[in-house]
C-alpha cells in the first residue's frame, strides 16, 4: 500500500447509510455522497451538506425511467457513477434538503434551474484516495455479497456463487492485512449488510470467466479484472479566495 493513504480514512464524512431495497439506486447514492463529501473536504461547503441522490434518479436519464417502468414497473433503473458525475456537470444538483431521498417513483414534471458546474469525471487514479473518497463499481455474486459481514469480500467463494450485477460503492480507505490490499467501503442496502453497511474487498482478488465450448464470456469479465473498477470521482474547480 502507498505510504500517502497510511492514516487516511474518509469513512465520517460518508453521510447517512440508505438501504435502496429493491430498486436500482446505488449509482445516484453514491455519485451524491461523494459530491457531499469532497466539497465538505475541500472547504467548499463551511458545513457537511447532504446533496440529492433522489435528483439524480428522476432526471439523469427519464427516457431510461420511463422505458424501464413499461417492462419492470419500476421507475429506477441501472446506471453508473460516472454518467451520474457527468449529469451533475450539466445540469447541477440540489441539496438533499430540497429535494428529499424517496427511491423509485414517478419522476416529477418540475425541475429547478441548473447549478453552476463543479465537476467532470477523472481517469481510475487511486492516488486521489489520499485527498477524499472514490466511487467504484463492484462485481457484486451472490450469495457471497449478502453474508459478508465483519469478513472480506472476494467474489465468487463456491460453485453456487451468481454473479448478478455491477454495483456501485463509495471507497473511503485502504488496508493492508496479512499482505492482502483490502478497500474499505460503503453500500446502500442499508445496516443489514456487511459490519452496519460498511465491509472488506480484497483489492488482489482477479476474476476472469473461461466460458464452456460453444459459450461467449460474460462482457464484464471477459478479460481479467478486480472486483473493484471503474474508479471515479468529481473534480472541483480551483476554490476562489
Amino acid at each position: 500500500m502507498p505510504g500517502f493513504l497510511n492514516d487516511k480514512n474518509w469513512k465520517k464524512y460518508m453521510g447517512l447509510m440508505r438501504d435502496q431495497g429493491g430498486h436500482n439506486t446505488c449509482w445516484a447514492v453514491v455519485t451524491a455522497e461523494l459530491i457531499s463529501a469532497i466539497r465538505f473536504i475541500l472547504k467548499y461547503d463551511t458545513k457537511f451538506t447532504e446533496y440529492s441522490a433522489q435528483y439524480l434518479v428522476d432526471y439523469a436519464d427519464p427516457a431510461k425511467a420511463l422505458a424501464n417502468y413499461e417492462q419492470e414497473r419500476h421507475y429506477c433503473y441501472t446506471h453508473s457513477v460516472a454518467k451520474g458525475l457527468d449529469f451533475i456537470l450539466d445540469g447541477g444538483i440540489p441539496t438533499e434538503a430540497h429535494w428529499k431521498y424517496e427511491g423509485c417513483r414517478k419522476p416529477r414534471a418540475y425541475r429547478p434551474p441548473k447549478d453552476d458546474p463543479h465537476v467532470h469525471i477523472a481517469d481510475e487514479m487511486l492516488y486521489h484516495l489520499q485527498f477524499h473518497p472514490i466511487g467504484a463499481s463492484l462485481a457484486l455474486f451472490l450469495p457471497d455479497y449478502s453474508t459478508i459481514k465483519k469478513g472480506v469480500y472476494r467474489g465468487p467463494t463456491s460453485i453456487d456463487s451468481v454473479y448478478k450485477c455491477p454495483h456501485a460503492v463509495s471507497i473511503y480507505a485502504i488496508e493492508v492485512v496479512d499482505g492482502e490490499t483490502i478497500a474499505l467501503v460503503k453500500s446502500t442496502h442499508g445496516t443489514e449488510l456487511g459490519d452496519k453497511g460498511y465491509f472488506r474487498v480484497s483489492l488482489d482478488t482477479m476474476l476472469v470467466e473461461v466460458p464452456h465450448k460453444g459459450k461467449t464470456a460474460n462482457r464484464d469479465f471477459a478479460r481479467p479484472c478486480r472486483l473493484l473498477s471503474r474508479f471515479c470521482f468529481p473534480k472541483l474547480p480551483p476554490l476562489q479566495v
